[in-house]
Parts: structure tokens; C-alpha cells; sequence
């Protein structure tokens, strides 16, 4: 559908383009049948630039079209990409630690290795198991950060990413907001903190109106003023 509202656009923009064409070029035979062929000749350069110029229009319009073209099948391909190659890993997280968001002592768990972790029924988690959802949560977050930061950039089409995957994405930021915290404050100050740490993640989720979201965003200024003084 948006490919063909695209090209819709394209031929919307062609056809008036050769109708203002058509149109000079009428007047011009018009005004040597009334004024004379002289009058004609005299207008021709300035005809001419006009017909060049509604030619320039017409390139650079078709040149934004298939750059926008382009950059709606790249972010197609890109969500694309990341949901299939994830899909797994996501139900593997799902497995182990439930469909809600986690817990703050669950999302220590994930961070700090010598902490434990407990899966969505309460059970510590043996050290293999352990490192291997750390590891699954990390990459999930870390492919959405990407995406979000094409998407913020530009690279990527925002809307477009909004529409396939705008609630699967802030899904996974409400599920592992206390991950993210715990990730910025270095788990309360016991590892070694990454203040901006998803940063273009919450970024582009406030953007999709996330109420909770636009408050993180201002704790994330907070902590990068108290980060840069205990340097």
C-alpha cells in the first residue's frame, strides 16, 4: 500500500509537472498567432529556462522519491532482519523469565555476574543458564539500540519502524526498564556504570508517546550531570 501511495505521488507530480509544460508551450504558440512571430522569438530563452527549470523539479522530486523509497525498504529489511534472527531468542527470555517485566533483583541478576538469578518461578538459575540469558537479554536490547539510532539518524524511516515493530519496541523497553536502570547506575554503584547506555532506544520510544518513557528521559540527563561531577 505505501508503495503504491508512493508511486501515485510520483505520477501526481509528473503529470502537473507536463501540464505546466503543455501550458507554456501553448502560450507561447498563442502569443505568436496574436503578437507575431518576433514577440515569439524574444520570449523563447526565457520559455526555454522555464522549461528547464519545471525539468529540475521534476528530477529532484523523482531523486527525494526513491531516496525515501530506499530508506523505507532498508528499514523494512533491517526490523525484518532483527525479528526473524531474534524470534527464538526472544521466546527462549520469555521461557525463563516470564511474560511480565522483570523484577529489580532479576535485572541485578543480568548484570552483575555474581549475583544470582531467578527465573519467572522463583528457581536460581545454574551458572550456564545464567550467562546464557544475560548474554540473549544484552543482544535483544542491543538490536533494538541499533535500530532505534538508524531510525533517529535518519537512516532509517522512523514511521515506517513505528508501524512494524512500535509495540514490540517499547514492549521490550516497559519489560527491561529496571534492566536499563541497573545498567546506568552500574548495579548501585558495584560495577562500573554506562549512563547513556540504550540511549537512543528511550529516545525513540518517548517519541512513540511513552509517558514512562519521558520521565526516564529526564532521570537520564540527572545521572549524566551526577556521573560527570564524581569523575
Amino acid at each position: 500500500m505505501r508503495r503504491l501511495q508512493l508511486w501515485i505521488a510520483h505520477r501526481r507530480v509528473a503529470f502537473w509537472t507536463t501540464v505546466l509544460v503543455a501550458l507554456v508551450l501553448a502560450g507561447m504558440a498563442l502569443t505568436g498567432v496574436v503578437l507575431g512571430a518576433q514577440v515569439v522569438r524574444d520570449a523563447a530563452p526565457v520559455a526555454a529556462a522555464s522549461v528547464a527549470l519545471l525539468s529540475l523539479v521534476v528530477a529532484a522530486a523523482s531523486a527525494l522519491g526513491n531516496w525515501q523509497r530506499q530508506k523505507r525498504e532498508a528499514t523494512i529489511k533491517a526490523w525484518t532482519d532483527w525479528s526473524d534472527s531474534t524470534r527464538e531468542l526472544r521466546a527462549q527470555v520469555t521461557a525463563v523469565l516470564g511474560e511480565g517485566a522483570i523484577t529489580k533483583d532479576q535485572a541485578r541478576g543480568l548484570v552483575d555476574q555474581e549475583r544470582p538469578l531467578l527465573d519467572k518461578d522463583g528457581r536460581k538459575l545454574r551458572a550456564a543458564a545464567r550467562r546464557e540469558i544475560r548474554i540473549t537479554v544484552a543482544s535483544l536490547l542491543n538490536g533494538l539500540e541499533r535500530l532505534a539510532a538508524g531510525a533517529n539518524l535518519g537512516v532509517f524511516d522512523g514511521r515506517t519502524l513505528k508501524a512494524l515493530g512500535g509495540t514490540i519496541i517499547v514492549r521490550h523497553c516497559e519489560r527491561f526498564e529496571e534492566y536499563i536502570k541497573v545498567r546506568r547506575s552500574g548495579a548501585d554503584g558495584q560495577l562500573t556504570p554506562h549512563v547513556t547506555a540504550f540511549v537512543e532506544l528511550e529516545w525513540f520510544v518517548s517519541g512513540l508517546q511513552s509517558r514512562r518513557f519521558l520521565d526516564m528521559g529526564r532521570k537520564l540527563d540527572e545521572q549524566r550531570l551526577r556521573h560527570l561531577r564524581n569523575r
